[in-house]
């Protein structure tokens, strides 16, 4: 039955619709990504492929930055209607100073890579669209998850990869072995169609303005999120940074293109994790927080995945790479290992935030970063990719270790809360 856009599911029903929505785009995503690996890949060569791997971690990093924490802040707080055109107006008034802070980002990398010159200038626009598109991409994605309407954030994803595809297919034809011109490419695909539903979701009617003070809740807790924030680009990128400064470009594009399929096995959870947090949010507080079951389910189902992903990915590298890339079959079992780690460290940022607890979101990247870091400068210059991939297993087991840790603290905290409330009565 097709739903209206004014109709809504109850209770848990909404909740897994909107999760498996946001997972069928990140499936479009990773379709996209899948073939634009190839793409690329074929076009500029494992060098130049790592160059625009490299462009790739430093606007993902810088995003998470530049976000401020807003789109985790925002589901905890979501506007009480929990309609998509409130959502996306408190979106927009939320992005604004984000964008601003990618103009400074995108003028500071252009300038370190190329200096002052006239690719310098070309590399900062391009750095920048690519920056600001994956602004805007989170902040609508936080707005489709607190409205708990994902479909037409699903539109935007699968036309954005359509794009992004085709514009793939022309630059392979054309050989374009530039980064630049594939950030550009990358940025205006993503932001277009997003751009676009917003307008279409605008236009449903007038949105409920939430007051100034009422969104700087969001602005605040955001902010305390920002550690944790910076925390996780750096434990999540750190590989992708040092591999070229430590080893070679090389080293990076083969490991580049083994983790982007591997990356595939946390997205079921993160996905359902995150949608869960405005629903967590409501029981912890209530004293009725239970994680156990969903945790488990989500784990095997996880466990499952990365078993078919490891072996289709051993097996299908070469072939479908070419020789080049054969050394990327040493990478698959480490990557698919520190996939399941992160299954687990989503959940537990998830529930901290839920809970309200920016100082355990924080704990959990940073305690993996902490670990990782050293093992990285050990491994990776004998290693090359290799002990990059075990380096970064070693960091995501202390961060799970602290995510159990953050999940079990609050369920017995939610416990607690029902027990004394029970007392009272």
């Amino acid at each position: 039955m097709k739903l209206r856009p004014h109709l809504r599911l109850p209770g848990t029903l909404s909740r897994n619709r909107t999760a498996l929505l946001l997972l069928l785009s990140q499936f479009g995503i990773a379709g996209g990504a899948f073939v634009v690996n190839i793409l690329s890949a074929r076009a500029m060569g494992p060098g130049a492929r790592g160059e625009l791997a490299l462009f790739l971690q430093v606007a993902y990093a810088a995003n998470l930055v530049c976000l401020l924490g807003r789109p985790k802040s925002f589901l905890r707080f979501p506007p009480k209607s929990r309609s998509l055109p409130d959502s996306y107006a408190d979106v927009r008034r939320l992005t604004s100073v984000p964008l601003l802070m990618s103009v400074a980002v995108a003028i500071v990398v252009g300038i370190a890579f190329e200096r002052w010159s006239v690719a310098a200038l070309i590399l900062i626009v391009s750095f920048f669209v690519k920056l600001s598109s994956g602004i805007t991409v989170n902040m609508h994605r936080a707005g489709a998850i607190a409205a708990g309407e994902a479909k037409p954030y699903l539109c935007a994803t699968v036309a954005g990869q359509l794009l992004l595809v085709a514009g793939a297919v022309g630059f392979m034809v054309i050989e374009v072995n530039d980064p630049a011109p594939w950030l550009l490419l990358y940025g205006i695909s993503a932001a277009i169609p997003y751009l676009l539903v917003e307008y279409l979701v605008s236009r449903r009617g007038a949105a409920q303005r939430r007051t100034t003070d009422e969104l700087r809740q969001v602005s605040r807790l955001g902010i305390s999120l920002v550690p944790a924030a910076v925390g996780e680009a750096v434990l999540g990128r750190a590989d992708r940074f040092l591999l070229p400064a430590l080893s070679t470009y090389a080293q990076l594009g083969v490991y580049a293109v083994v983790l982007t399929m591997t990356e595939l096995v946390v997205w079921p959870a993160t996905q359902l994790a995150q949608s869960r947090i405005p629903s967590w949010q409501a029981a912890f507080n209530a004293g009725e927080l239970k994680l156990k079951r969903t945790f488990v389910k989500v784990m095997l189902i996880s466990a499952g995945i990365s078993v078919v992903f490891g072996g289709g990915i051993f097996f299908a590298l070469e072939p479908i790479f070419g020789p080049e890339y054969a050394d990327g079959r040493a990478l698959v079992a480490p990557l698919i290992i520190g996939a399941l780690l992160q299954c687990v460290i989503s959940f537990g940022v998830s529930v901290g935030v839920a809970a309200g607890w920016p100082h355990a979101v924080t704990a959990i990247s940073l305690s993996g970063l902490a670990f990782a870091l050293p093992c990285l400068l050990l491994t990776v210059p004998a290693c090359g990719a290799r002990g990059a991939a075990w380096s970064m297993v070693a960091g995501y087991t202390v961060g799970a270790v602290a995510a159990l840790f953050t999940m079990v603290l609050a369920t017995r905290r939610s416990r607690l809360t029902q027990m004394a409330r029970k007392s009272e009565v």
